[in-house]
């Protein structure tokens, strides 16, 4: 058996940013791909208090794995908490909006965070060689389901767009964005969204553990408003929650 599941969380200010939230869905993970979690959820959230007094680092990004390897009967445990390089976007990019490329890819366990070289090899290797911030993976049947390393909203009119929960990652910040939208009154709908179909939305945002809210001014030939009412909206809404 040689599976691995992980999560990325975010400090600020010395303080995990929703936790709970990020443990619950590394709990989901395990439950997908069968691997029983040797730690309970107190003794994980001890060990991440105990590692950050520890760097005595109060901003960045930390990431916990759990792996087994090796044959059944003699798999080895592996259990992994580090802070790992962060990159967060510029204050002009939050302003003016990011570049993003599709990608016909798509992921065999959308709703587990399991480690996928393939699909990361690929993206990264496109990352690097432009001056693309995400890559979008695209479905065999044309759809966009989310970014590389990120969830993907669409704004058309007055209403938000995402794809289906089972179709994605269950992103943490896209569950705040839901949430905020329906505190706020905002329309959200999960329907996924065709490239062919890409001229007919006004704006296009990605949410995650280091972007946060952040919007898209293009992606491949398509542009779009990166000072859409709505958008910022949630994105002032996002910066409240936060602090």
């Amino acid at each position: 058996m040689n599976v691995s599941i992980y999560e990325v969380f975010r400090v600020n200010d010395g303080k995990p940013l929703f936790l709970s939230d990020h443990l619950a869905r590394l709990k989901k993970s395990a439950d997908i791909v069968g691997l029983s979690l040797w730690f309970s959820e107190e003794e994980i959230k001890k060990k991440i208090a105990e590692l950050i007094e520890k760097e005595h680092k109060k901003n960045g990004n930390i990431k916990l794995i759990f792996s087994k390897e090796g044959e059944k009967n003699e798999n080895q445990e592996v259990y992994e908490l580090s802070y790992i390089p962060h990159s967060y976007p510029t204050e002009l990019q939050y302003i003016d909006g990011v570049k993003a490329a599709l990608l016909n890819a798509e992921r065999q366990k959308p709703n587990a965070k399991v480690l996928n070289t393939t699909t990361r090899q690929k993206a990264d290797k496109i990352l690097a060689e432009s001056d693309i911030y995400e890559v979008l993976l695209v479905n065999n049947k044309g759809f966009i389901t989310e970014g590389s390393r990120s969830n993907v909203f669409f704004i058309k009119n007055k209403t938000v767009f995402t794809s289906p929960i089972e179709t994605v990652l269950p992103g943490i910040t896209r569950k705040k964005v839901f949430e905020l939208c329906f505190k706020n009154k905002i329309e959200i709908q999960e329907k996924a969204v065709s490239v062919l179909d890409l001229e007919n939305y006004s704006s296009a945002f990605i949410s995650g553990t280091s972007p946060q809210i952040l919007p898209i001014k293009s992606i491949d030939e398509h542009f779009f408003d990166v000072n859409q009412f709505i958008l910022r909206q949630l994105m002032n809404l996002f910066k409240e929650l936060v602090e």
